[in-house]
C-alpha cells in the first residue's frame, strides 16, 4: 500500500469526525494528529467537503475583542469561576452559550441603582459600593431606611427590660 493510499485511508476514517472536531474549536492541528495527516491536507479536506465549516467557539482574544473588553476582564471572570470555557490543550474556547452569558456578566446593571458594573466587582457599582460600606450614606439608599426602620423595630422587641 502506498503513502497516499494510507493518507486516504486516515481521512476516510476521520471523515466524520473532521467537521465535528473542527466545529467544536479544535485546531487543524490536532485534527491532523489524531488522522496522522498534516494541518494543510484538513484545511483542504475542509475546503473541498465541508465548504464553510468554521469553529463555533472562540479564543478568549476574539471573545474580548467583539465584547470590546481586555482580555484580563476575561481571564479575571473565568478565574473567579463566573464563566466556564472548555479547555482544549492549553487553550479555553467559549461556544456561543457561553459567549451570551458573558454578555450579560460584562453588561450586569448594579442591584441598587441600575448602572453597569464595571470591572473588579461582583454585585454593586463603585457609587453604591462606597454607600453600603458607610453606615450614614447607606440610609440614602432607597428601601435602606425602611429596612433599618424593620431592623431596629425588632432588636427593641427582642431586648425589651423587664
Amino acid at each position: 500500500m502506498s503513502k497516499r493510499n494510507i493518507k486516504k485511508c486516515v481521512i476516510q476514517s476521520l471523515d466524520g469526525d473532521i467537521k465535528q472536531l473542527r466545529e467544536k474549536g479544535y485546531s487543524l492541528e490536532y485534527i491532523g494528529g489524531k488522522g496522522g495527516v498534516t494541518r494543510e491536507r484538513i484545511r483542504q479536506v475542509i475546503n473541498k467537503y465541508y465548504p464553510g465549516t468554521k469553529p463555533k467557539s472562540f479564543s478568549e482574544s476574539q471573545v474580548a475583542n467583539m465584547l470590546g473588553i481586555s482580555t484580563d476582564i476575561l481571564r479575571d471572570r473565568r478565574k473567579k469561576g463566573l464563566v466556564h470555557p472548555v479547555k482544549i490543550g492549553n487553550t479555553y474556547r467559549y461556544d456561543e452559550k457561553i459567549l451570551e452569558d458573558i454578555k450579560l456578566l460584562v453588561n450586569r446593571p448594579c442591584r441598587i441603582c441600575g448602572e453597569p458594573i464595571p470591572s473588579g466587582h461582583i454585585k454593586l457599582c463603585e457609587k453604591c459600593s462606597l454607600m453600603m460600606r458607610n453606615p450614614k450614606l447607606r440610609l440614602t439608599l432607597p428601601g435602606e431606611r425602611e429596612k433599618h426602620k424593620i431592623h431596629m423595630i425588632r432588636w427593641k422587641e427582642t431586648h425589651k427590660r423587664a
